[in-house]
């Protein structure tokens, strides 16, 4: 759910989305096969949540990650490497520049270079499952610190809900609306984004 999250022509889930959450069915078995604590996260949580769907305009399906004892672009990459022996017919790979991500892929429907200046010009398939990573606040071990640097209290995030979705059992934030309103700010489906705040705000 970003303010720029488009490229100018069709990336959304209403032409790709099915080829996603198929790719999101075989992820997230092999993340339960590797032990690899998930949960459905960002504009994915959003439209399951608040609207029973995926977001149509959404250029991809997010699912949060936390790792035990991550070290960083190491365990970034060694992650990868364990998906993609369970994946074998897709492709994986590591982002650091923007943010510490992992791409599991279909190259076959395409990509685009991402027009938002947050991106640093990196290019994007069509159909990708994006795991962000999460990690505990060093600070205070009551706080997740989501991919992008923001903070946000444990007990929103754990211990895990779970629901169903086309016949798939997700893993959700305990508290998936407060969740959700820590990363966006509103999350009403006529919100406007703020640049300065960097959230989407109700209309007055």
């Amino acid at each position: 759910m970003e303010a720029d999250n488009q490229a100018g022509f069709d990336s959304s889930n209403t032409r790709f989305g099915e080829h996603r959450w198929q790719l999101a069915i075989k992820v997230i078995d092999a993340l339960n096969k590797l032990n690899i604590n998930w949960m459905v996260d960002s504009g994915t949580l959003l439209g399951v949540i608040r609207d029973g769907v995926f977001l149509p305009h959404d250029d991809d399906f997010d699912i949060a990650i936390q790792p035990q004892g991550y070290l960083g672009s190491q365990s970034l990459n060694e992650i990868c490497q364990r998906i993609a022996k369970e994946l074998p017919h897709v492709c994986c790979r590591c982002v650091t520049s923007f943010a510490h991500t992992i791409e599991v892929y279909l190259p076959e429907y395409g990509s685009y270079t991402r027009t938002n200046p947050f991106y640093q010009g990196t290019d994007f398939h069509h159909v990708t499952v994006d795991l962000q990573i999460q990690l505990p606040w060093p600070f205070d071990n009551e706080y997740i610190v989501t991919n992008t640097g923001q903070a946000i209290d444990k007990s929103l995030i754990e211990p895990k809900s779970k629901m169903r979705f086309r016949d798939v059992m997700l893993n959700i934030p305990h508290q998936p609306k407060a969740y959700l309103k820590e990363l966006y700010g509103s999350i009403n489906p006529n919100a406007t984004y703020d640049p300065l705040l960097k959230k989407w705000v109700d209309k007055p």
